[in-house]
């Protein structure tokens, strides 16, 4: 009967200390946006799910359209910082196509501004971009994330939504 109830009470010790940790809720950004570049005009579609917080972070990003030629990229992420409602990310470049498309295993920092759902159909959240850079420049800083609050280059997202959840 002791031994029954000394393992009782190390399974329940095991979940108590357990549950909270794996419970943990986690920062996020997750969603698809169509828009225009500011820069250029060109088109461009972005498509996010990422988890965690810094170069611990974890998830994909795929992007798409026509900056100085048509690209596609798709690549895992490094690095996500979410502050409030806005978020940035950084992602490698696994997989870069197209006459327009940056190195292959470069990588580049995005920003997210999640303002709330379409209103009266009109989406409402916003993107930005910094260049991109090759390998070996994004390696220095892959797990690195820029503050998103310090962003002013937006684009407004044409089609689509966006969903960020700070953690904090």
């Amino acid at each position: 009967m002791r031994a029954l109830g000394a393992f009782a009470l190390v399974v329940c010790s095991v979940l108590i200390f357990a549950v909270p940790g794996s419970a943990r809720p986690q920062s996020s950004v997750i969603g698809t946006g169509t828009g225009h570049f500011m820069e250029t005009g060109g088109p461009f579609e972005l498509s996010v799910d990422a988890r965690g917080e810094g170069p611990l972070a974890k998830g994909h990003v795929t992007g798409s359209g026509d900056y100085v030629g048509e690209f596609e990229v798709d690549g895992p992420v490094t690095c996500m910082l979410v502050v409030g409602n806005r978020a940035s990310i950084k992602y490698r470049f696994r997989r870069a196509s197209g006459p327009g498309a940056p190195p292959q295993n470069g990588g580049v920092q995005v920003y997210i501004e999640d303002n709330g759902p379409p209103q009266d159909g009109v989406p409402v959240d916003r993107v930005a971009t910094e260049p991109p850079q090759p390998p070996a420049t994004f390696d220095a800083a892959a797990g690195v994330c820029t503050d998103p609050t310090l962003n002013p280059a937006w684009n407004r997202i044409e089609s689509g939504d966006y969903t960020v959840r700070d953690a904090g």
